[in-house]
């Protein structure tokens, strides 16, 4: 007899194809249902809120291009 033989014991599962496929369904219809509930933003305000953050972005970077200088600086004073 050709096969993998189950050692008396250990639990057997049948297949569990149609289960999966029932639950990924039901997830899908579930993150339909939330998606419908999301308030997305207007264009207008995704555009207001990007400019913030690209200015925050620009400032942040020049103080820390600014203390990198400066330590590079000290470091060259302090090692010679």
């Amino acid at each position: 007899m050709l096969g993998v033989r189950i050692p008396p014991g250990l639990p057997f599962y049948p297949s569990r194809g149609p289960r999966v496929i029932a639950k990924a369904k039901d997830f899908i219809t579930e993150v339909k249902a939330e998606l419908g509930k999301v308030t997305w933003p207007t264009r207008k305000e995704t555009i207001s809120t990007t400019w913030v953050v690209v200015a925050i972005v620009v400032i942040i970077s020049l103080y820390l291009g600014i203390c990198d200088v400066i330590l590079a600086k000290l470091m060259r004073l302090i090692l010679g």
